[in-house]
């Protein structure tokens, strides 16, 4: 067959559905299988509150700053050191996601770690080393420039927010069902037997002056 119009697309899914379906099958099932064996990892959140607190603070600038003010070196060896845990500051930069909301007065900081607990941990201490940190940087008058409060305790996660099962799997499946109908229509464009009057008409360019009726 020297080409395929879009009802032979069609006939060949109908003729290969098992092979749509297997593949599909296969590739949702490699992934579950694939996320089970991924180290699920918990994130917790804590949020800072920044308030000028004298009328020369460009706040959003401020904010805009404190992304890498939290990750730094010096600032996450100071934390480490307090929290008395035995990690390297690229190790803790890593577990991090800082987002400043200027807009808000507000900076986000999360940490990933495969326990809750230290999770929770880490992002509190994180917190309370930059709210102190904050309180010793005064300007004119020997007044603080710009408050930091911690807006609550992070929250002990309950449950890994990765990996998804059900993303990964429907991920899988989506990606299996593509390669399905690849296949079905691979294996249509190898069969090059002519089945009909069509066929024929379209390998030779001729049309079909008569047909022997099936008996």
């Amino acid at each position: 067959m020297s080409q395929l119009q879009l009802r032979d697309y069609l006939a060949a899914l109908r003729k290969y559905w098992w092979v749509v379906v297997l593949t599909t099958a296969i590739a949702a099932g490699a992934a579950y299988g694939l996320t089970l064996l991924q180290t699920p990892m918990y994130q917790s959140q804590i949020s800072l509150l920044a308030t000028k607190n004298q009328g020369d603070v460009d706040l959003t600038q401020e904010l805009n700053s404190y992304p890498d003010q939290l990750t730094s070196r010096d600032f996450l060896q100071r934390v480490i050191n307090n929290a008395q845990m035995e990690i390297s500051p690229d190790t803790l930069k890593g577990a991090m996601n800082v987002q400043a909301q200027p807009t808000k007065g507000i900076v986000y900081v999360t940490v990933d770690d495969k326990d809750a607990a230290t999770s929770q941990f880490l992002a509190d201490a994180i917190g309370d080393a930059f709210v102190a940190q904050k309180a010793g940087e005064v300007g004119t008058g020997g007044q603080q420039r710009v408050i930091v409060e911690k807006l609550g305790r992070a929250p002990l996660p309950t449950r890994p927010y990765k990996p998804s099962k059900t993303i990964n799997t429907a991920a899988g499946a989506a990606l299996g069902l593509v390669l399905g109908i690849l296949l079905a229509i691979g294996l249509a464009l190898l069969d090059d037997t002519l089945k009909n009057g069509e066929d024929v008409e379209r390998y030779l360019g001729l049309s079909t002056l008569g047909a022997i009726p099936k008996l």
